[in-house]
């Protein structure tokens, strides 16, 4: 019996899909072998991503709300949406990331590592936005935590509209893939 194909699940930030499609280096299997779900929170990038990519399913959503089946995602990737959210909400969301996760299944993403509950921008590149974050070893915590194995993890400086911003890159697997998971008391 043949293998389903490899899950993908871009999960928070998928953007109008031309990271989906442009793939450097250029990878052996095209992306029509992957079964691909992406995620934004903005209905005009689900639009493009769409178009863009139209072998993928997209959802217009917040990741906070998603619920796919335990085991059935081979990885996930979290760009940019995770540092968006209030960080009291990392334990939970990535526990429900370890559920998705098949046995060995990975999460690559990115955190901020402001150690700020709450940081608001009212004009952040002509918009407001919100930033919560834990420091780097916070992030971790919260990771292992979800039973996360960390495989790779680095703190790295991007330049943003003429200023730093350090960031937390992590590539962790999970383990033992879905589990039953007791809510902190």
């Amino acid at each position: 019996m043949a293998r389903p194909p490899p899950q993908l699940r871009p999960t928070g930030r998928t953007g109008p899909g031309h990271r989906l499609r442009r793939r450097d280096p250029p990878h052996p299997r095209p992306l029509e072998d992957f079964d691909v779900t992406g995620l934004d929170i903005s209905a005009r990038p689900i639009e493009l991503a769409r178009r863009n990519v139209p072998t993928a399913c997209f959802i217009h959503g917040d990741v906070t709300g998603l619920a796919f089946p335990p085991a059935s995602s081979d990885v996930t990737v979290a760009s940019y949406p995770l540092f968006h959210l209030p960080r009291a909400e990392d334990r939970t969301l990535f526990r429900s990331v370890a559920r998705w996760l098949r046995p060995g299944g990975v999460l690559l993403a990115n955190f901020g590592v402001g150690n700020r509950e709450v940081d608001y921008d009212e004009d952040w590149l002509r918009g407001p936005l919100f930033w919560s974050s834990f420091d780097a070893d916070g992030e971790r915590a919260a990771l292992s935590a979800a039973r996360f194995e960390l495989a790779l993890d680095c703190v790295e400086t991007v330049m943003e509209d003429g200023r730093p911003h350090r960031f937390l890159l992590v590539v962790a697997r999970n383990p033992r893939g879905a589990m039953t998971v007791t809510p902190d008391r």
